[in-house]
């Protein structure tokens, strides 16, 4: 077949200047000429056919091998590659965005295994897979990965094991043939998308996103943003650097105090992009002060028992930290100034030189009363209803069940006033070591909330009265 004629037959299969394998190859079984498969061999990608045919309005600004040769330039510059490193460097340099590399590739993972950066996959087996999804088209109605994966066991063809692997996932394989009409959308839809559901949710999670996103519909999936960013976890951190950055200023500025306990790793994460940009720790956990001789056994059962409670509570623990998402990251140190208590002088001048819009306190010593008086921000704790801190909290929940509850509390001049309460709901297998979990997962919400409303309205209320 001459060239022209091969222009010509493209030409007339095509539609709106538009012709996706799928297009050419229904065509091709009712006019005849070259296969796919054929063309693919002929001229290496289906961008170079629809190029001889002129049909450059639907081509990428970057031909593949361009984008194959950025991709190699981007990821010289960083010693660990993902999505969100190729983003920031598309920005600053002329190349293609992180969304035209996901519609030429199908899928990041797939982009970085034509650049070599991951394990490549010959072309001829590509050209095998293409050929057996058209014909699986052409039997199956409708085309899903269920009904494949039996037709191709059963005609020994790639399985559905390997189109993924090679695509990416399933639909990323349906939309490069054009056989798939799913709607494809931009790194900032996304982006929305996600800030959309930040809002809407108390802990913004991949499980939490996914039926967030189906009940609400028209939103990019778990998988789109996976296949985008590389991670659900990457794109919720370009979600929300994008967010601080925007807000610029406008942000509040939080004081997070806290004693060296094993949990002020969960509470820092739960809120440190809601402002928090400095932690004062003590050294040491909030110091237990014993009055009688049951107060020492109880405290001496505790501390014994807490490390075997939690071996034997480990799949109860798991559950707590995979249902809440829970994050235990360690805090930067340099955002941390260390006290040996929070009435010292070091602690004191600490606070006052970065002059928060919120001070939150957590499982730490009360600051000198002093010093409560004259903060003109909000001093926020979170604190259980019959104790004072979690492990005496424990014991009163568990002797008097009827009030089992934890409460946001604000100080005035009156003293420590709740602005709001939740009632903590434990199971038959909670024990010492379960309970700072449900604690912890019953009162962030609450605090994250307030965080997110109250400072900015005491904020409001306090420029109103200077002016």
């Amino acid at each position: 077949m001459g060239k022209q004629q091969l222009i010509d037959h493209l030409q007339e299969a095509s539609s709106d200047g538009r012709l996706t394998i799928y297009m050419y190859q229904k065509w091709q079984k009712i006019h005849g000429g070259a296969t796919v498969v054929e063309l693919l061999e002929m001229y290496g990608s289906w961008s170079n056919v629809l190029r001889l045919a002129g049909l450059e309005q639907q081509t990428p600004r970057f031909t593949k091998k361009e984008m194959i040769q950025m991709l190699r330039e981007a990821a010289k510059e960083h010693d660990s590659f993902n999505s969100a490193d190729y983003r920031k460097w598309a920005m600053t340099n002329d190349a293609p965005t992180l969304t035209e590399v996901v519609i030429q590739f199908g899928s990041w993972k797939v982009a970085l295994i034509e650049a070599n950066l991951k394990s490549i996959i010959s072309f001829d087996q590509k050209c095998e897979i293409i050929q057996s999804l058209l014909d699986a088209n052409e039997e199956l109605h409708p085309l899903t990965s269920t009904a494949y994966a039996k037709w191709a066991k059963q005609n020994q063809r790639p399985s559905i094991t390997k189109v993924v692997r090679r695509f990416g996932s399933w639909s990323q394989a349906l939309d490069e043939i054009g056989i798939s009409t799913r709607e494809l959308f931009t790194e900032k839809q996304m982006m929305d998308a996600l800030h959309e559901a930040d809002e809407h949710l108390t802990a913004l999670s991949p499980w939490g996103y996914e039926v967030w996103q189906k009940e609400k519909g028209n939103r990019p999936t778990l998988k789109d943003i996976q296949q985008m960013f590389g991670s659900f976890d990457v794109a919720v951190r370009e979600m929300r650097q994008t967010a601080n950055e925007v807000e610029g200023d406008e942000k509040m500025r939080v004081v997070l105090c806290t004693g060296d306990h094993w949990s002020s790793t969960l509470v820092y994460q739960a809120i440190r992009d809601l402002g928090v940009t400095h932690v004062i720790m003590e050294d040491g956990p909030t110091p237990t002060h014993v009055n009688t001789w049951k107060e020492l056994l109880t405290q001496s059962y505790i501390s014994f028992l807490t490390p075997i409670m939690r071996r034997f509570s480990r799949e109860r623990i798991a559950e707590l930290q995979s249902r809440y998402a829970f994050c235990d990251d360690s805090i930067p140190e340099q955002r941390m100034t260390r006290v040996v208590s929070l009435q010292d002088k070091k602690a004191e001048h600490t606070i006052r030189h970065l002059q928060p819009d919120v001070i939150i306190m957590y499982e730490v010593a009360e600051m000198n009363e002093r010093l409560l008086q004259e903060m003109n921000c909000p001093i926020l704790t979170i604190t259980p209803s019959m104790a004072v801190g979690q492990r005496e909290a424990y014991w009163g929940f568990h002797n008097h069940t009827s009030r089992k509850e934890v409460r946001l509390c604000q100080w005035t001049k009156k003293g420590w006033t709740p602005l709001t309460s939740e009632v903590i709901y434990t199971g038959g297998t909670d024990n010492f070591s379960t309970f700072p979990y449900i604690y912890l997962a019953t009162s962030l919400p609450m605090l994250q909330k307030h965080l997110q409303i109250g400072p900015q309205e005491d904020t409001e209320r306090r420029k109103k009265v200077q002016a």
